[in-house]
């Protein structure tokens, strides 16, 4: 029904914890409102939410589109205190008097509401049929699009609906990726700017002379769910470079990337491309590692603040009538390609092999 196991990060469990802690304050709330639905009230007086929002809340039926009366009264959780479930991009109102002198914007300007963040980045870094995106910042989310909603028991995968009608998405998050390099930069490379960093990756061969590095610096999320699991990194020796240090962790998390679309390829069916944003997007050398490794071509999104795009795109089509195709066309500039080396790709699925089996 809600497409997902359950986390401490959803609203649920801390409503549940909050109720135990302090029944007053859960008793005396107007709404239980999340941070979408704070927002938009604040800006136009109107507490409303949508499906995006609403599915990391483990009260949501994804399927419908509206609140589970199930789960609302196993929970015994009032449905009066729950925002009304709009559609993503729909008016929610206009900007208020109050709202207007605090953002410096004209009264009355339509507010619409957008998303959660990875779909409307998701939407923003031109998901479609065949076509997977990951967001490469602190952490991953790699989705795919679903006709129909689900969850699939083997994966563990999350399912939610996606910010256009009768769509859904497959989202399999990574805890540390982006933020793995980073902190191999502050702990070991302190003087080492991350253009020195790509530099350094391309001297190294494919599979980095021996090292390999687990990226799990935050527990390892999707595919495997073990919270416990800690990052490591083996086949150092004396021989070792700082180069074969930094194209071990670009290559870590490329082959986790790599679990997810094979995953998500079971779930979805054949992926011809991933089209890959976020402040890792800007490596050409990461990219490129990334699209040997899922031997596939990969697309970089060169906006690199895609979620804001993705909901403008929302604006555009459901706040204002535009088709989406066009919308695509004018906010999302075309990126680079980058296919991946025959050689390479042969090397990695070599590689991977040594991956899981360490």
């Amino acid at each position: 029904m809600t497409g997902k196991l359950p986390g401490a990060w959803h609203l649920l469990p801390q409503l549940l914890l909050l109720r135990e802690l302090d029944p007053a304050a859960v008793a005396g709330a107007s709404w239980y409102a999340m941070c979408l639905d704070f927002v938009a009230a604040k800006l136009t007086g109107n507490c409303v939410t949508e499906p995006t929002t609403a599915a990391g809340s483990l009260l949501f039926d994804i399927a419908r589109r509206e609140w589970s009366a199930e789960l609302l009264n196993h929970f015994d959780v009032p449905a009066d205190k729950l925002p009304p479930v709009v559609p993503s991009g729909s008016v929610v109102g206009e900007l208020s008097t109050d709202a207007a002198a605090a953002t410096g914007l004209p009264a009355g300007v339509p507010v619409v509401l957008g998303g959660q963040d990875q779909k409307c980045a998701a939407l923003g870094a031109g998901i479609r049929s065949g076509v997977a995106t990951a967001s490469l910042g602190t952490s991953t989310a790699v989705t795919v699009l679903a006709d129909a909603p689900g969850f699939d028991a083997a994966t563990k995968i999350p399912c939610f609906p996606f910010v256009l009608d009768r769509v859904w998405e497959w989202e399999a998050p990574l805890a540390t990726t982006g933020g793995a390099l980073r902190w191999l930069r502050d702990v070991l490379a302190r003087d080492t700017d991350y253009a020195e960093m790509d530099r350094l990756a391309a001297e190294s061969p494919p599979g980095a002379n021996g090292v390999t590095f687990h990226p799990h610096l935050a527990g390892a999320a999707s595919p495997h769910w073990q919270p416990e699991r800690r990052a490591r990194f083996t086949g150092l020796t004396l021989g070792t470079s700082t180069a074969d240090v930094i194209r071990a962790v670009m290559e870590g998390v490329a082959y986790e990337i790599r679990l997810n679309v094979d995953a998500l390829e079971r779930l979805s069916g054949r992926l011809d491309k991933v089209q890959v944003f976020g402040g890792g997007a800007r490596s050409r050398v990461w990219c490129e590692l990334i699209a040997a490794v899922l031997d596939r071509p990969v697309q970089t999104v060169q906006r690199v603040e895609t979620a804001a795009l993705g909901a403008a795109m929302l604006a555009a089509v459901h706040g204002f009538g535009n088709d989406l195709a066009e919308a695509q066309a004018a906010l999302l500039p075309p990126g680079e390609t980058l296919a991946p080396s025959r050689a390479d790709a042969a090397a990695y699925d070599a590689l991977l092999l040594r991956y899981l089996a360490e």
